[in-house]
């Protein structure tokens, strides 16, 4: 149920299991939403972290990784001192993402 207000979430045994929107149901073994959806929901909500993304347009692909028009990079956690893994993503025109000769660079890690 892509692009729909949800009205409800739906619970079973307090766990949820689907979304209502207007009469229309449905159901999942997993949902994935956006936690504003939850805060009509008393005690439902619970942060346990907080995550940090850069999105950079660039016009050049990540220095030393021999000009690939995609990869993964994890830097792990205690190679830098941090308590989470830092992750560093490329993607490009060939993954029809955005125009030739631009390279789009993501970089995040939990705060």
């Amino acid at each position: 149920m892509l692009r729909v207000n949800a009205d409800s979430i739906l619970f079973e045994n307090n766990k949820v299991i689907g979304i209502q929107s207007g009469t229309d149901k449905a159901f999942a073994p997993m949902v994935i939403w956006d936690p504003s959806y939850a805060l009509s929901i008393p005690g439902k909500l619970k942060k346990i972290g907080q995550s940090i993304r850069w999105i950079w347009l660039m016009d050049h692909p990540i220095p030393n990784t021999n000009n690939v028009p995609s990869c993964q990079i994890i830097i792990p956690q205690k190679q830098v001192n941090r308590k989470n893994d830092i992750y560093i993503a490329l993607i490009s025109s060939t993954h029809s993402v955005c125009p030739n000769g631009i390279y789009v660079w993501i970089i995040s890690t939990m705060v």
